[in-house]
Order: C-alpha cells, then sequence, then structure tokens
C-alpha cells in the first residue's frame, strides 16, 4: 500500500540550506520493517543580481530621451526569469552568461518625467528563489534644465580691418 505522512511546516524549515536525507520506516501487522530514504536539496537562497548604470553618467538627458534605452545588469547563472520594471512597465529581460539585459523603446523613455528614476529588477532563479534590486538615476530633458546660449552683438556686428586685429569681448 501507500501512505502519507504530514510534516509540520516548523519541521521544514528547520532544514539547513543544503542536501538532507529523508528517511520513512514502516513496520506491518506481522512485524516485518520496511525502509526507504530519498535525497533533497534545500536552496533557501535568491540569485545574484546587479543593475549598472543606465547611461555613462546615470543622468538620461534630452539626446538619450528621445532613443532607445539600454539596461543591463550581472545576475547568477541559474537565473531562469529575469523582470525589469521601468516607469511602471515591466519587460522581460535577457539572461546569458551571468549578465541581463534588455532595451527599452524610445517611446517608453520618452515618458520619464524629470526628477529621479527607478529600475527595479527581479530575478528568479531555477528553484523558484527570487531578488529584487533597484537602482535610481536621474532624467534632465525637460527644456527648462537646458543650457542657454547668448551670442552679444560685436560692436554694429560688422568688422573691419581695425577690429579684426584687436581681441572681441
Amino acid at each position: 500500500g501507500t501512505g502519507n505522512v504530514g510534516v509540520p511546516a516548523a519541521d521544514i524549515t528547520a532544514l539547513a540550506e543544503g542536501k538532507a536525507t529523508i528517511t520513512a520506516d514502516v513496520l506491518d501487522a506481522a512485524g516485518n520493517k520496511g525502509s526507504a530514504t530519498r535525497d533533497i536539496t534545500t536552496d533557501l537562497t535568491g540569485p545574484a543580481l546587479g543593475i549598472d548604470k543606465v547611461t555613462s553618467d546615470d543622468i538620461v538627458n534630452a539626446a538619450e530621451k528621445g532613443a532607445d534605452l539600454t539596461l543591463s545588469g550581472t545576475c547568477g547563472n541559474d537565473v531562469a526569469t529575469m523582470k525589469v520594471t521601468l516607469n511602471g512597465k515591466t519587460y522581460d529581460a535577457i539572461v546569458s552568461n551571468g549578465t541581463w539585459s534588455l532595451t527599452v523603446p524610445a517611446a517608453d523613455v520618452a515618458k520619464l518625467a524629470d526628477g529621479t528614476a527607478t529600475v527595479t529588477a527581479q530575478a528568479t532563479d531555477t528553484t523558484g528563489n527570487t531578488t529584487t534590486a533597484t537602482h535610481d538615476f536621474s532624467v534632465v530633458a525637460d527644456s527648462s534644465h537646458l543650457p542657454a546660449v547668448t551670442i552679444n552683438a560685436l560692436g554694429d556686428d560688422w568688422l573691419n580691418a581695425a577690429e579684426m586685429a584687436v581681441d572681441q569681448t
């Protein structure tokens, strides 16, 4: 026959990370003994996860806000799925050899508001453990933040031979 034994959650949570062996011993009505074992592995640790700078200076400027944005980082080799959220939208990242990356379309980058923005990455490993990381960066692309340049008139805006021979301010 078959049977089941309930194991209290307190006993399950007391298992240390790593390998363990479950042993079941039975005794039938005639006094015959039986035994079975099963090796299990307890994995309680989420995968490694890091987020790189979103731009070389971690500031999205007006030119960068009008283009695709590549987000990337590092992760454990055991990562099965990788989700990245930016500005309320979640993207699936490509995972390969301990790194992850994705491209945020320019149309979504354009929706970033000036100020502080946050990238949130969540990696799930092959055993179902998750790790979440965040990375803040700045968006400075509004026209009120752009530099202004003014060129003052050079006298009458005509340069004669005498004026060309001296420094102009």
